[in-house]
């Protein structure tokens, strides 16, 4: 990683990854095996994680993984016990799920959808914090950060439960921040925008489909609605996350990060 990319206070500490997958989740952990870091990281998808430890290892990277759905109690309790069996215990706990359900207005949404988006934006994250706190207390304290979304800042039609699950994940998080900062453990919120990368040149396809243009069309209409003209990165967002969870922001807590290139002001 270039100089820019660099948190020297990351090297030996023990960090939990949470609902990784490719995309941020993943460049998440090879930013901070990269670093020097220990990661733990769990996902429903087996498949994803045997190809991201692989690719980490290959690396020269310390890691180890477990399936884990993170809105089960006890497989989250399993994968932070995981961090304390290889490694010792936990410095920091990232949690990277992000659960979208099929966009529909509030009045014909099913509400189921409405609840599995808040068991995994929002319940699931929690269990995990809940799960690693005592791991983070016994080490002095360290960092949590959650992986926000900007559409709380911009809801969206048809994103009502998306949306209003990571309102609360927002609001939880300043929660988390009050109840664990005696104990030195700080926890914040990074906010991604527009990821650059393959997953949006798909979104691009399926706006174009959906309104007779072009996917360059749609990329140049979001890209014009960014200050800095310019759609941040997989990596971008990674760094917030890498900052927040690195000794350089040691006097930050409760606070949110946004990475959206100006698109929106908070």
């Amino acid at each position: 990683m270039s100089g820019a990319d660099t948190f020297a206070s990351l090297a030996g500490k023990v960090v939990l990854a949470a609902g990784v997958g490719p995309g941020l989740g993943y460049e998440i952990v090879e930013g901070l095996t990269r670093q020097g870091a220990h990661v733990v990281f769990g996902a429903r998808t087996k498949d994803n994680l045997d190809t991201l430890g692989a690719r980490v290892r290959a690396e020269g990277g310390s890691c180890a993984w477990l399936p884990t759905d993170i809105t089960d109690e006890r497989q989250v309790a399993e994968l932070v016990d995981v961090a304390r069996r290889e490694f010792g215990g936990l410095d920091g706990v990232v949690n990277t799920a992000r659960g979208r359900t099929p966009p529909a207005p509030v009045e014909s949404g099913d509400v189921d959808d409405w609840r599995r988006s808040l068991e995994v934006n929002l319940i699931g994250p929690l269990l995990v914090c809940r799960a690693a706190a005592g791991s983070l207390r016994e080490r002095g304290g360290g960092a949590i950060v959650m992986v926000n979304s900007m559409i709380v800042r911009k809801p969206l039609p048809g994103y009502s439960a998306y949306a209003s699950a990571k309102a609360a994940l927002l609001t939880a998080t300043q929660v988390l921040a009050a109840e664990l900062g005696p104990d030195r453990i700080r926890v914040n919120s990074v906010l991604p925008g527009y990821m650059d990368g393959p997953s949006l040149e798909e979104f691009f396809r399926s706006v174009a489909r959906g309104t007779g243009g072009t996917a360059d069309e749609a990329r140049a209409g979001a890209t014009g609605r960014t200050v800095l003209g310019v759609l941040p990165t997989v990596r971008d967002c990674a760094r917030a996350v890498l900052f927040l969870l690195s000794d350089a922001s040691s006097a930050m807590t409760g606070q949110t990060v946004d990475v959206n290139a100006g698109e929106v002001f908070a």
